[in-house]
């Protein structure tokens, strides 16, 4: 099995940009050379393309076969009994009053105003429904039979601004309104700048804000100079707002809770994602923002924790939205809070957290780096991750967050001007309470729902997406995808979270070069269940299989968990069956105890690159301690798959190999890079087996699969201007 080239740490990665642009200039120099009389050294090693990891053991795994996706029965969804049919043939039917299958009679109803289909009606469950579809499909006279579905008005509110509103139509919330717009009994608290409501006073409240859902929140920010309103702590969470110095409110948390729960339906401005929860709000930042002490003792209060010299909270939050942060690890006192928000508090708070804007990974920015809760980027209006959203393994879902602020592509919420207004904003500070809202509507059926179950519910629901609508070098840094509030309210309403098995990681992704990834398996129910795989199928393929059967092996292929239990198995994919480059979408269908479960999986495949021919050049270069460099270096008019530097320079090596594909002296999209570190020459001794790994530059052609993916090197070796 060939194994993964090492990761640079960060200084590497930043010498290599250096060595990038030294390669050119190196490229017109001869070798470097030992001082006369030293003894004879070299240094010499092979060129090799990338190409994607195998497994060794997989001899030891059970294939899995590719199914057709199971069916489900979701209530509501058609008559029980009715099928409508169509036959190849008009005497068919003509003839076809009662069709007696599998021993039950169906009746013609009527027939329908498309040519050779009618309606038939048997007193039949669902169940046998399905079943006589199943069988009256294979009848060589039958064209097609199909359920008589069931289609429902979408619930759209009369707030005349709702048509701008193109976030709550791309995450479906007109399905998820049809079956739930929220709970009075249920509490969002905001934690951000304040809120532009004071009770009783109209002339200081933004009309579109319902004072029936408003509750009393607090004031956390304990410096008057901060706080700009005069004092320290307070029960009034008033936004005193403004442009503030130093990058404070422009009533944020107005525009937040807007889009989480402005008054919807009631004829006036916008819609909020939730229609009836509780708003209670939580003013942290001011001035300059906010400490991180105000910001962990507010969000404490609004989980129901006691803090002391502040009186409690009587209405303990079940869900709390912080559209906030800053670029550091994620400190010892906030995860300590998290967790004791998670394990402890009263309502099973779930905490969602904006990923932040400054276009890095999200594991560099806290606290939505923190454990214990929902971490959120941003899309825009197309579907895809904006460059200033942050990214990585740390996400686990993406929202509307909009492009940009200009009308249509911001997101459209409550503003206040020199009167009360709406205004567009973007961010993943819009992100963040689009799930807080449909995690409220979640609450609103199943009150006692935990972060696990909140978690995958949404990830097992969200919209995939690819590493081209990520803008980046695979999907997996967008989380599970974008959430999907119709699909999300529609499990939770019709099936409940999905068994009491749940999977970690959720989903796998396998990325452009893994090939095998372990799978705890968890029983979080009270009783022991039954789990097997019954094989997988295909969602989103960009090519054929060469075999299908051959793509996923696993480990284990069924088992027991008692209650609380946990195993682990081994999923393992074959890279060999894949034909076309792109990103691949599939589920793994589980059952459990005889319900379908699906364990979403994604996975790049880069293009097949042409052997180079290119200019080879192959460089040693030894950094001294002041940071200047010796290099040696031995070019090639032609691609040499081995290389041999004689006299190299003695020390620590790191030897960069560049093949000049177009021979034009740049590093440009076409050529071939590859570099390793740590390399020691002994003067006297003949170093070989220095093996690099050549990866493209940049992405092939139109291709978005960045085909450099171990290195980074999309990010290390970006084209020459």
């Amino acid at each position: 099995m060939r194994r993964t080239p090492k990761t640079p740490s960060r200084s590497s990665r930043t010498l290599a940009l250096m060595l990038v642009g030294l390669l050119p200039f190196l490229a017109l120099g001869g070798c470097g050379g030992s001082p006369a009389g030293q003894p004879t050294t070299s240094l010499s090693g092979t060129l090799s393309l990338f190409n994607v990891l195998g497994v060794e053991d997989a001899a030891d795994h059970l294939p899995l076969a590719n199914i057709e996706p199971p069916r489900f029965d979701i209530a509501n969804h058609f008559v029980p009994g009715e099928i409508i049919i169509r036959f190849h043939d008009p005497s068919s039917l003509a003839a076809a009053q009662v069709l007696t299958i599998q021993g039950v009679s169906l009746q013609s109803i009527r027939p329908l105003a498309i040519s050779e289909t009618a309606l038939y009606r048997a007193d039949v469950d669902k169940a046998t429904t399905l079943r006589l579809i199943d069988t009256l499909n294979a009848r060589p006279d039958v064209k097609f039979a199909e359920p008589n579905f069931i289609w429902q008005a979408q619930q759209t509110p009369n707030d005349p601004l709702f048509s701008d509103q193109w976030n709550h139509l791309s995450i479906g919330l007109p399905t998820a309104w049809d079956l739930t717009t929220g709970s009075s009994d249920i509490v969002v608290a905001v934690g951000d700048t304040g809120i532009l409501f004071r009770a009783g006073s109209p002339s200081a409240s933004h009309p579109d804000l319902s004072a029936a859902r408003m509750l009393r929140g607090y004031d956390f920010i304990s410096s008057p100079l901060n706080s700009n309103d005069g004092d320290g702590r307070d029960p009034d969470p008033y936004d005193e707002g403004g442009d503030l110095v130093g990058g404070g409110s422009s009533y944020h948390g107005t525009h937040v809770t807007g889009i989480l729960g402005a008054a919807t339906n009631n004829g006036l401005g916008v819609a909020g994602v939730d229609w009836a929860a509780k708003i209670l709000p939580i003013r942290m930042l001011g001035v300059g923002g906010g400490t991180m002490v105000d910001i962990i003792e507010g969000t404490l209060w609004a989980a129901g924790f006691e803090i002391p010299g502040i009186e409690n909270n009587a209405n303990p939050a079940h869900v709390i939205n912080l559209s906030l942060g800053g670029q550091q690890a994620c400190p010892s006192t906030a995860q300590a809070a998290f967790k004791q928000i998670a394990d402890d508090s009263l309502n099973n708070t779930i905490v969602v957290i904006a990923a932040g804007n400054a276009g890095i990974s999200a594991g560099e920015f806290t606290p939505g780096n923190c454990g214990n809760v929902l971490t959120i980027g941003a899309t825009g209006p197309d579907g895809t991750r904006p460059s200033y959203s942050n990214y990585g393994p740390r996400i686990d879902l993406m929202a509307p967050g909009g492009a940009n602020a200009v009308q249509g592509n911001g997101i459209l919420s409550l503003a206040r001007f020199a009167n009360w207004g709406y205004g567009y904003s973007s961010g993943t500070s819009m992100a963040a309470p689009h799930v807080a809202g449909v995690v409220a509507l979640m609450k609103s059926i199943d009150p006692d729902l935990n972060l696990s179950a909140v978690r995958t519910v949404l990830t097992e629901t969200a919209t995939p997406m690819n590493a081209a609508a990520c803008n980046r070098a695979t999907a997996t840094d967008c989380g599970a995808g974008i959430l999907n509030a119709g699909a999300a309210i529609t499990m939770l309403a019709t099936s409940g979270v999905p068994g009491g098995l749940q999977f970690d990681p959720n989903p796998l992704f396998f990325g452009a070069n893994l090939s095998q990834i372990s799978v705890e398996l968890s029983n979080l129910s009270g009783a022991s269940l039954e789990w097997s795989i019954v094989g997988y199928q295909e969602v989103d393929y960009p090519g054929d299989l060469l075999d299908p059967d051959e793509l996923f092996m696993v480990s284990k292929i069924a088992g027991t968990l008692a209650a609380n239990a946990s195993e682990t198995i081994t999923v393992t994919l074959d890279r060999n069956q894949l034909t076309a480059a792109g990103s691949y979408f599939s589920e793994l269908v589980f059952e459990v105890d005889g319900s379908p479960r699906m364990l979403l999986t994604r996975f790049d495949h880069a293009p097949s690159v042409a052997q180079p021919t290119g200019r080879t050049t192959v460089v040693g270069i030894v950094i001294g301690e002041s940071g200047s460099d010796q290099r040696s270096s031995r070019a090639y008019n032609q691609f040499q798959s081995t290389f041999q530097i004689p006299s190299p320079i003695v020390g620590q090596n790191i030897v960069v190999a560049w093949v000049d594909e177009n021979n034009n002296g740049s590093v440009d999209d076409g050529d071939y890079l590859g570099f390793v570190e740590g390399i020691q020459v002994v003067a006297g001794e003949n170093r070989s087996g220095v093996n690099i790994v050549l990866f493209p530059a940049a992405s092939v052609g139109s291709s978005p699969i960045p085909v450099a993916p171990l290195l980074d090197l999309d990010v290390l070796f970006s084209p020459t201007p």
